[in-house]
């Protein structure tokens, strides 16, 4: 009898255990979770779009339709020519450009010089994301070009 009440007790401290590391855990995730967002509002500002950027940027996605590497090269650059900054969320999603760092790196290598910054962009959905802003500093000069 003294055993059975032994295993018994043993085994309520075994659930009592396991059940406050799920609730650490939990709160660890919940903590982390909360110096994230901390980190990233202080790091980066909101930056909202436009209604009238993003009908303009929507505009040049019809102007020049396609998915090749130089149609999507040719509509980054009127979008900086026309809006000066670009975030990667808009250029994947108003621009269809599926990967904007690599289009970056693209016209950084044919001699553009191209500035970055994290800003908070917030998406459709309600999320608030770290994303980085671009801007076009310098196009390369006439016999530049790499």
């Amino acid at each position: 009898m003294q055993n059975e009440v032994y295993r018994s007790s043993n085994l309520e401290d075994k659930r009592t255990a396991e059940a406050s590391q799920v609730i650490d855990s939990r709160a660890a995730v919940v903590e982390g979770q909360r110096r994230f967002e901390r980190r990233t509002k202080a790091s980066a500002p909101l930056l909202p779009t436009s209604p009238s950027k993003a009908a303009a940027l929507m505009g040049m996605l019809e102007q020049d339709a396609g998915v090749s590497v130089e149609t999507q090269l040719q509509r980054l650059l009127r979008a900086f020519a026309a809006a000066g900054e670009v975030t990667c969320l808009e250029a994947q999603r108003l621009l269809d450009i599926r990967h904007p760092p690599a289009r970056v790196l693209n016209l950084r290598h044919a001699g553009y010089e191209i500035g970055t910054r994290w800003v908070v962009q917030t998406t459709e959905r309600g999320h608030a994301h770290r994303t980085m802003a671009y801007t076009l500093l310098a196009a390369p000069k006439a016999g530049e070009v790499r």
